[in-house]
């Protein structure tokens, strides 16, 4: 009877919010999601097997179970939905209710741990970043949304992808990569910008410069950001010694005065 109380009065307090959906022997409520999730719904289970109440399942238009009820975090992106079960275990599904990674067969860099905000402009990510544990280092790759390692969890750090490239990292030095995994530079750069109309900012030991999308230097432009950082760095030392000497003399006068 009480059991039976408590759901009554857990339909009553989400009726303003969201559903009750029973499936099998695990009553759900409804959570309700300010990120588009078209033809799905997270539920939270209410009651049925202690194993699952307070954890999250995914569920479709025909109330069946999309995913297991024993997620702690649902959290929809942009391009996909992320998932941690209570073992740790990580999955991405895509928007149409596949699985791009299966929970446990991944690990994944970015991590989106918010389930109830509205999701902020975001850009569109071809690839996901995936990582492994090796001798207790972190070895990065990429992965599509096919579900298909497009480039192999090799490289010691790893940044997103920009125009087709990426920067990514062996040992302590970077380079670029293309989408098919191939290194259009050497690993020389101490670090570097995301490609822009077909150019990247990298920093090589005490010189900066721009390379084009074959990983070659582009001189003038090069040239000309040069002279512009020159200016620039002349025009702050010569601020900073005329403060200094501002100051200095600021001081001299007080305590002349004193």
């Amino acid at each position: 009877m009480l059991r039976l109380f408590m759901i009554m009065l857990l339909t009553t307090v989400t009726a303003l919010g969201g559903e009750i959906i029973k499936i099998d022997n695990l009553v759900f409520e409804e959570v309700p999601i300010k990120r588009e999730f078209t033809g799905y719904k997270i539920g939270r289970v209410l009651d049925g097997d202690k194993r699952y109440i307070g954890l999250y399942g995914i569920i479709d238009k025909d109330n069946k179970l999309v995913t297991k009820p024993n997620n702690m975090l649902v959290s929809i992106q942009k391009d996909y939905v992320y998932l941690v079960d209570i073992g740790y275990k990580e999955g991405i599904l895509s928007k149409d209710g596949k699985w791009i990674g299966k929970m446990g067969e991944f690990k994944y860099k970015n991590k989106e741990s918010q389930m109830y905000t509205e999701l902020g402009d975001k850009k569109s990510d071809k690839y996901l970043i995936i990582y492994k544990v090796e001798n207790r280092k972190y070895k990065y790759g990429y992965l599509n949304f096919d579900g298909e390692v497009q480039v192999p969890m090799i490289y010691d750090d790893v940044r997103d992808f920009s125009e087709g490239f990426a920067l990514v990292r062996k040992g302590n030095r970077w380079g670029y990569i293309n989408e098919e995994g191939k290194p259009i530079t050497e690993f020389k750069f101490l670090d570097g910008k995301p490609f822009k109309n077909g150019e990247a900012y990298v920093r090589e030991n005490s010189s900066r410069y721009y390379i084009d999308t074959n990983g070659e230097k582009k001189v003038f432009k090069s040239f000309c950001s040069n002279i512009k950082n020159i200016v620039v760095d002349f025009l702050y030392d010569t601020r900073r010694k005329v403060g200094s000497i501002w100051n200095s003399n600021i001081k001299e006068k007080k305590s002349i005065d004193l």
